[in-house]
């Protein structure tokens, strides 16, 4: 099963339904601090929407297509954030994050997000790993940079949940 030491303070793991209150709740929390770079945030609005995701989630990870995970903190078992693969096909990994806005700036991200390059590379064997960013989200690219990622200097139209947004493309190999 996927569950992955990330340091002895904080580890990786899909969500299951038990977390779905918790998970909504911290969506909640920081809403408006997800929201410039997130745009499915805006169509979590009840614990239901929040189950339909989960349920989805879990499907796509026993058909191998994501590998989504919350970050949790070891000792409280509280969910602080979501790092992992959204989307994973033809051997490539499209990589996702995000961190309440009380952890930031801790280089916790850099760590959550090393270790699911491990996971892609050697477990999942993918080929090429890659991260999207919003142009003027400097914080998602400045992690991208620090894994070693190298932006291929295009935007290109991301559709995430009917709404396109132009991003940067960072790539791993």
């Amino acid at each position: 099963s996927h569950c992955y030491e990330v340091n002895e303070d904080i580890l990786l793991r899909p969500l299951t339904m038990k977390d779905a209150q918790q998970s909504y709740d911290v969506v909640c929390k920081n809403r408006s601090h997800l929201k410039p770079s997130l745009p499915w945030v805006e169509h979590v609005n009840c614990l239901e929407d929040e189950v339909k995701w989960l349920k989805s989630s879990m499907q796509d990870i026993q058909n191998g297509t994501s590998l989504q995970m919350g970050i949790f903190e070891t000792k409280t078992s509280k969910l602080i954030g979501m790092c992992g693969f959204v989307n994973i096909s033809d051997r490539n990994g499209w990589i996702g994050y995000w961190l309440g806005s009380d952890f930031t700036g801790k280089g916790l991200m850099t760590q959550c997000c090393r270790k699911v390059m491990e996971i892609g590379f050697q477990k999942l064997k993918l080929k090429k790993l890659i991260i999207h960013a919003k142009p003027e989200n400097r914080k998602s690219q400045a992690v991208a940079e620090r894994l070693g990622f190298v932006c291929n200097g295009e935007l290109q139209n991301v559709l995430y949940f009917g709404v396109e947004s132009e991003m940067m493309v960072y790539e791993c190999t």
